[in-house]
C-alpha cells in the first residue's frame, strides 16, 4: 500500500471515529453513520463491480426505515438508498449524452419507458396525488436498477449473468436461514410464523414467498443440469429455497 492510500485510509477511519464519537455524544447512532455512509457511498461509486455486488447483496438483505423509526414513508436501507444514487448518476450521464443510446431504442426498454411514462401521467389525475408519485418514483430508480444497471454490466462483460445470479442467490440465503431458524425456534407446524419469520428483511410474507418459488426452477435447473457441474454451493441453495 503506497503513502496515498495508507493517508486516504486514515482520514476514513478518523471521520469514521468522529462520526461515531458525535452519535454517541447526541444520544443518536443513526446520525453518527450517516458520515459513514456517504464515504462508503463514494467509494462503492470509484469501482462499477463493487457497486454492483453490494446492490445485488443488498437487496435481499435490506431492512425498512420504520423498523428503526416511525415515519409517515418507507424506504429500504441499503438498498433503495444505492438505487436513487444510481438513478442520478444515470441522469446526469443522459443530461451529459453519456449513456449508452442503444439501451434505449431497443423494444422492451421501449415498453418499459412507455409504462413509466404513463405512471407519471396518471399521476396528474390521481386523487391522491402523493402516493402516485411516491409509487412512480419507486418504479423509476428499480427500473434503472434492476433493468438498465445489469444491461450495461451485461453489454460491457463486467459482470456475467451467472455471477449476478449467484451473488443474489448467497445474499438470498442468508434471509433464508434467518428464517428457517425462525422456523425451528417457534416450531415448524406453528402457521403463524410463516407469516412473520423473515420480517424484517421482508415484512410482506407474500414477497418472501414469490422471491422463493421464482428462483426454485431456475437453482432446480442449474443443480441437476448436466451443462452445470454439481458442487455443495448450487446443492445447499436449491436445499435452502426449496425448504
Amino acid at each position: 500500500m503506497n503513502l496515498q492510500k495508507k493517508f486516504i485510509l486514515l482520514i476514513i477511519v478518523l471521520i469514521s471515529i468522529f462520526s461515531l464519537c458525535l452519535g454517541i455524544f447526541l444520544e443518536n447512532l443513526f446520525v453518527g453513520f450517516i458520515p459513514i455512509a456517504i464515504l462508503g457511498f463514494i467509494y462503492l461509486l470509484s469501482d462499477r463491480k463493487k457497486f454492483a455486488t453490494t446492490l445485488i447483496i443488498s437487496t435481499a438483505i435490506s431492512i425498512p426505515l420504520s423498523y428503526f423509526i416511525v415515519l409517515d414513508f418507507d424506504f429500504f436501507i441499503v438498498s433503495e438508498i444505492l438505487l436513487v444514487v444510481l438513478l442520478f448518476l444515470y441522469l446526469i450521464e443522459f443530461l451529459r449524452n453519456k449513456f449508452p443510446q442503444d439501451l434505449l431504442t431497443n423494444k422492451i426498454s421501449g415498453v418499459i419507458l412507455a409504462y413509466l411514462l404513463w405512471s407519471i401521467i396518471t399521476c396528474f389525475f390521481s386523487q391522491i396525488q402523493l402516493v402516485s408519485v411516491k409509487v412512480s418514483l419507486v418504479r423509476i430508480w428499480f427500473v434503472a436498477g434492476f433493468f438498465f444497471f445489469p444491461l450495461i454490466l451485461f453489454s460491457k462483460n463486467e459482470f456475467s449473468i451467472s455471477r449476478y445470479f449467484t451473488i443474489f442467490i448467497l445474499g438470498s440465503s442468508l434471509v433464508i436461514i434467518f428464517a428457517l431458524t425462525r422456523h425451528y425456534i417457534y416450531g415448524i407446524w406453528y402457521k403463524k410464523i410463516a407469516y412473520w419469520a423473515a420480517n424484517p428483511f421482508f415484512p410482506d410474507h407474500t414477497s418472501y414467498g414469490a422471491l422463493l418459488s421464482m428462483f426454485i426452477p431456475m437453482l432446480g435447473l442449474v443443480t441437476f443440469s448436466r451443462n452445470f457441474p454439481l458442487n455443495i454451493v448450487w446443492d445447499l441453495a436449491f436445499y435452502f429455497f426449496y425448504s
